[in-house]
């Protein structure tokens, strides 16, 4: 371990890596030990692959999104016992936030299910978001260089997908504020935002019980009924909900029929599950949202 070798050996380490690697085994264990960050090849073998993350003990990111490897349950319950010290004298269940991983990158598709939430949450990840084909709840995210000519609203842009099969795609921005107001009361303003540049219709995302809608994330609902929105404007009034609990969004964006998988087949987009198979963490959409949602989703996938 790092806090059993002497300080000044970590120190040169740190500066010269790739050097105290090629020395003898204290000092390729050292230089090891002060590596944060690794990428694996698409053909590492599966062994390979969790022999070099032990070697490693203090990484803070992991880019295994080329290692066809990492396919499946199993493959991430290794990873998971491998990251926590299974089979050392003095393994840890389950990590803290900040103790283990902040990033983690895993192939598309990789084949999970459910149980590898449980291996994530024992990693200690804040929050985590994997590929996934689009369908209806899912969250699309822009690339950086994402080519908008058409439609730049969609630049740096994250997406929730309302509608996707043969007559088209729509969805609503989740990211771009607008300088809209809805009328809270005196003194009283939440967030608008731009929802996309089709249409006129106004969507209330909300992470309250009592007024429900559709459950697009587990405790996260968006609605589009008024009676609904009228409740929550009132809960407002009546200072039994915050305004910064409501997210208010105007418009929506639309593709025609295969123009979204065209954009996700030339990865322009990427595309995360949020209901079936949900890797995502539901705090990315409860409200107040992030002003770096964009950045945090694209941290996780780009």
């Amino acid at each position: 371990m790092a806090e059993e070798k002497e300080a000044w050996m970590l120190r040169i380490c740190r500066a010269m890596p790739q050097e105290c690697l090629a020395l003898c085994r204290p000092w390729r264990c050292a230089a090891l030990s002060c590596i944060t960050d690794l990428k694996l090849s698409a053909g590492t073998p599966l062994e390979v692959a969790l022999s070099v993350v032990a070697q490693r003990p203090h990484l803070l990111s992991l880019d295994a999104s080329k290692c066809s490897a990492f396919h499946g349950d199993d493959a991430l319950q290794q990873l998971s016992a491998v990251l926590r010290g299974v089979g050392h004298p003095k393994p840890r269940p389950w990590l803290r936030p900040g103790e283990g991983l902040q990033r983690l990158c895993l192939p598309l598709d990789a084949g999970l299910t459910r149980a590898s939430c449980r291996c994530l949450q024992r990693l200690g990840l804040e929050r985590w978001a994997f590929h996934r084909p689009p369908t209806r709840g899912a969250v699309l995210v822009s690339r950086p260089l994402f080519p908008g000519v058409e439609q730049p609203e969609l630049i740096r842009s994250v997406i929730l997908l309302l509608q996707h099969d043969r007559r088209g795609s729509v969805g609503i921005l989740l990211n771009k504020q607008c300088k809209l107001e809805p009328d809270l009361g005196r003194n009283t303003s939440a967030p608008v935002f731009f929802g996309g540049s089709m249409g006129h219709r106004v969507a209330l995302l909300h992470a309250s019980e009592e007024l429900k809608g559709e459950e697009i994330s587990k405790g996260v609902f968006l609605t589009y009924q008024e009676d609904i929105m009228a409740r929550a404007k009132d809960l407002v009034r009546w200072k039994q909900m915050s305004a910064n609990e409501l997210c208010w969004i105007y418009g929506y964006c639309q593709w025609h029929e295969g123009e979204l998988d065209a954009e996700v087949l030339a990865g322009h987009i990427y595309s995360v599950a949020w209901k079936a198979l949900a890797f995502c963490d539901s705090a990315f959409l409860q409200p107040p949202l992030s002003d770096n949602l964009w950045q945090h989703l694209a941290s996780l996938l780009l």
